[in-house]
């Protein structure tokens, strides 16, 4: 073999040698990701606020009823859909001068409630008793006066 040769096969063996270090080490470095990312993926961290593990209750995020507030919570549950906060939605606002006039006492709520007119529909006592009737126009009076 002539001495060309010799460093020809001796530079090949180098440059062969270096690339399979380099494979080695590259291997060796996607192991050590892959095993980091999946001792991350199961380690515990904190919750988020919107997460809630399985099996917790949720904390209550609306209003606890009190005699105080009954009239409020029977509003939100039977009539908030078409009035949301006393406001106009789908029914009349509840809080303007016009409303406030013509509506000025409990009985003249509960008739319309009762009686229903335009698209509101009638809410009969099977469906909404006397007494949850009056808390309910109890609350509409005490809704504040909105300019539009």
């Amino acid at each position: 073999m002539s001495d060309a040769h010799a460093q020809q096969s001796k530079t090949f063996r180098g440059v062969h040698g270096s690339g399979l270090g380099l494979l080695v080490v590259t291997t060796l470095l996607a192991v050590v990701v892959v095993l980091g990312l999946v001792t991350w993926s199961n380690t515990p961290r904190p919750l988020l606020a919107r997460e809630q593990p399985a099996g917790v209750p949720r904390p209550r995020t609306g209003l606890i009823p009190t005699s105080q507030n009954r009239g409020q919570i029977l509003f939100g549950r039977y009539c908030d859909s078409c009035h949301a906060a006393g406001r106009e939605v789908l029914g009349p606002s509840l809080r303007n001068a016009q409303f406030k006039s013509q509506f000025s006492t409990i009985d003249n709520i509960a008739q319309v409630v009762r009686t229903g007119g335009f698209d509101m529909p009638a809410d009969p006592p099977a469906l909404l008793s006397d007494d949850d009737l009056r808390k309910i126009a109890e609350f509409i009076l005490s809704l504040p006066e909105e300019n539009p």
